[in-house]
């Protein structure tokens, strides 16, 4: 995938597209969640101050990816891409868009996520692009335990291995 990925804020209508995205199959099902009626777009997604960017390649919306205020400039990192073109690289393309966003336009100083144990495609991705595992945890999700480890990174973290001038 060499096309340019064009990253901008979501709209409702957006979110109904996402919702109609195929569903994901082995070994990415328990990633249905995101884009479901209901799931984590929906739940977090409306969360006061919650920043939705979307990813298109030319004019098909490929990923979404959420930014969910915590406490003081901090924010939980979420990232779907649509199930066609999973680990094609748009994941990283849009994890490194919102980290730019996050940190340089929203002035956020702290972006972290959780991600499951057994993702280990994930947890690879989040590694490459400065997240440091910072802990675990198990946390109830679709009505069963999973595991979790928790990563994050820091603005002046990202600032110093992207080599960009903090204002």
């Amino acid at each position: 995938m060499s096309s340019e990925l064009t990253v901008r804020v979501l709209t409702a209508e957006h979110w109904s597209a996402i919702h109609a995205w195929p569903l994901y199959g082995a070994p990415f099902e328990a990633l249905n969640y995101a884009i479901r009626p209901g799931g984590w777009l929906d739940e977090q997604g409306r969360v006061p101050g919650c920043i939705a960017l979307g990813g298109w390649l030319e004019d098909e919306l490929v990923a979404f990816s959420l930014l969910v205020p915590d406490r003081a400039q901090g924010a939980e990192y979420f990232v779907a891409v649509k199930s066609r073109i999973i680990q094609k690289g748009i994941g990283r393309r849009m994890t490194a868009a919102t980290l730019r966003h996050g940190f340089l336009e929203a002035g956020l100083t702290r972006i972290f996520l959780k991600v499951r144990v057994n993702h280990v495609i994930g947890r690879h991705l989040y590694a490459s692009v400065g997240f440091k595992e910072c802990g675990a945890k198990t946390e109830e999700t679709n009505g069963v335990p999973v595991d979790f480890i928790l990563m994050e990174i820091v603005r002046r973290q990202w600032l110093a291995q992207e080599n960009v001038r903090d204002n």
